[in-house]
């Protein structure tokens, strides 16, 4: 199974899909590892590292080719994967399921909301442990994404949240077996 994580900047998908995949004991695959990195000198004299946001289709679809090579291997290797990424628009996103789906069967696609202040404080706590560059930039992405986003058809599973934290993804994985009965979240104590 694999189980795709959207949302806009600051939903808390990618938390959530980290302990998601921990309560699930599938692997979590890290996108952002596959994402282009450019390198450069802070004001102290560090390297610094940061991973450009691909921001066209074409820069998406090169992203999920290089996902997509992982696959069979890890199909074979896990019961279940978790990804997330914005997912934001058809094409890329069309494309990397229709070509997951021939290693993992059932894809599971869930869309992660969020509200405007907790998504305003996942952005500062990013900020404050140097993930993104200003909340301001961070919102502007935000408000980028929002207006390229294309729905998907059909429309996917949508989990609405506050925090992401164990609460929520234990309500997440709720929502899921509504329609993967299958899944079992592993943190739970048998009553």
């Amino acid at each position: 199974m694999l189980i795709a994580l959207g949302g806009l900047w600051g939903s808390g998908r990618t938390m959530l899909a980290r302990k998601l995949a921990q309560r699930l004991g599938f692997f979590y695959y890290d996108v952002e590892q596959k994402k282009i990195s450019k390198y450069a000198f802070n004001k102290q004299g560090q390297v610094k590292e940061q991973v450009q946001q691909p921001n066209t289709d074409e820069m998406r679809l090169f992203v999920y080719k290089k996902i997509l090579e992982d696959l069979p291997l890890l199909s074979k290797m896990y019961t279940g994967v978790v990804l997330d990424d914005s997912f934001h628009r058809a094409k890329p996103r069309e494309y990397l399921f229709r070509e997951a789906g021939k290693h993992f069967d059932p894809i599971r696609f869930v869309w992660i909301d969020s509200d405007e202040e907790h998504i305003a404080d996942r952005l500062e706590m990013m900020r404050l442990m140097g993930k993104i560059k200003s909340v301001r930039w961070a919102l502007q992405n935000r408000a980028r994404q929002e207006g390229e986003f294309e729905p998907p058809s059909p429309p996917p599973l949508t989990f609405h949240h506050a925090l992401s934290n164990d609460k929520a993804a234990a309500r997440l994985v709720e929502l899921i077996r509504t329609v993967a009965p299958e899944i079992t979240d592993i943190t739970k104590t048998p009553a």
